[in-house]
This record gives structure tokens, sequence and C-alpha cells, in this order.
């Protein structure tokens, strides 16, 4: 990628993920084996 400047090129998946904003954490520890899925309860104003 000679001659391209990563800091001006236009990166839509970043522009992206900047404009959203995140709060809050989870934590799990989980042994899977196959076949394997996990299944979270909804919570309020989340993804």
């Amino acid at each position: 990628m000679r001659g391209v400047d990563p800091w001006t090129t236009p990166d839509p998946l970043g522009e992206a993920l900047h404009a959203l904003r995140m709060a809050g954490t989870f934590y799990c520890r989980s042994e899977l084996t196959a076949p394997w899925g996990l299944d979270l309860p909804p919570e309020p104003e989340s993804m």
C-alpha cells in the first residue's frame, strides 16, 4: 500500500464504530463443547 496514508484514508468501519457509544461490561467464563451455543437473557437498551 505504498503512497496510502492510513491516517487520512476514509475508514467506513472505523467511522461506524466511532459513532457507537458503549458502556458497561459483561464477563463470563464458559467451558463449551461441540455442539455449543450461548443464550443470554435480554438486557434493556442493549444490543
